[in-house]
């Protein structure tokens, strides 16, 4: 556990084989680890182990509901629902064909969200265990994340595409298309504008869901990025990445358009192409600074 702002080492806690997956509680207060699959729930304050969910083969990305009274996770062609105050196994949802590979619950922790390798995401009724609707996909998917308002669900996967998905009516809303093969992590902002999408390059981009354009490209990871999240007031994306680093960004972005203008006023001119392609390599063209 590493201090934010500091950057300094606090607590260091012990597996007995390599961490795959970490999430912090709603309330900050429990912290879930999962090794060999086994799943730790250890205590943030003093870093002592509270329980370990034993009835695990193989454990995927793990989820939290919203009031921290639960966590879940993946396992195998399963999802596993289970008491964070007992360790207990609650619910076992069955229906993947196909081996779990991440978990979201919905923001009013009603709703659980599950993607598969065959590229379907299952939404389930955390009340009765049972499947709510099935979203067809057509390539793998490695993470699932919901909007902050519920509405939206994306998911991001091989082929180069983040699908989202309007939930009021389960069709697709928009299909975003990455630079690389697979887009493996994705994260909604807190205000729900900005999508991230981490990418087997070790790219990072952001989207601006308002346009479906993307709005920036983070570049800094040599390895593939593997997970995502975004401090609660959204300003701070923190990145995991293949290449042994965490990596803290500036999210907090000005309106590009907003931004041209004034570098434009700044230097009485318009942009290179040299400078285009170094500055904004998402924007192609600057019309902004013609006028």
């Amino acid at each position: 556990m590493w201090d934010a702002a500091t950057g300094k080492l606090r607590a260091t806690l012990t597996h007995t084989d390599y961490v795959s997956f970490v999430v912090f509680s709603p309330d900050r207060r429990t912290l879930a680890s999962e090794s060999d699959g086994n799943v730790q729930l250890r205590d943030v304050a003093t870093g002592r182990l509270r329980t370990t969910l034993w009835d695990v083969d193989y454990v995927t990305p793990l989820a939290f509901s919203p009031d921290g009274r639960t966590v879940a996770a993946g396992d195998g062609t399963t999802v596993g629902w289970w008491d964070v105050a007992t360790g207990r196994l609650r619910t076992t949802f069955i229906g993947h064909t196909g081996d779990v590979t991440s978990v979201a619950f919905s923001p009013n922790g009603r709703t659980l969200a599950s993607g598969e390798e065959s590229g379907k995401i299952r939404l389930w009724d955390v009340a009765s265990g049972r499947s709510r609707t099935s979203l067809p996909g057509r390539a793998e998917v490695e993470s699932v994340a919901f909007s902050p308002d519920g509405g939206t669900l994306a998911g991001g996967g091989a082929h180069q595409a983040i699908r989202l998905w309007d939930l009021a009516t389960g069709r697709p809303r928009t299909i975003l298309i990455a630079d690389t093969d697979y887009v493996t992590s994705v994260a909604f902002s807190p205000s729900g504008r900005i999508l991230a999408g981490g990418e087997e390059s070790g790219k990072i981009r952001l989207w601006d869901l308002a346009t479906g354009k993307p709005r920036a490209t983070l570049a800094g990871h040599t390895g593939t990025v593997t997970s995502l999240a975004f401090s609660p007031d959204g300003r701070t994306l923190a990145s995991g990445s293949d290449d042994k680093t965490v990596r803290l960004w500036d999210a907090s972005l000005p309106d590009l358009a907003s931004s041209i203008r004034k570098l434009c006023r700044a230097v009485h001119r318009s942009f290179t192409a040299s400078e285009r392609s170094l500055y904004l390599p998402e924007q192609p063209t600057d019309p902004v600074c013609r006028s």
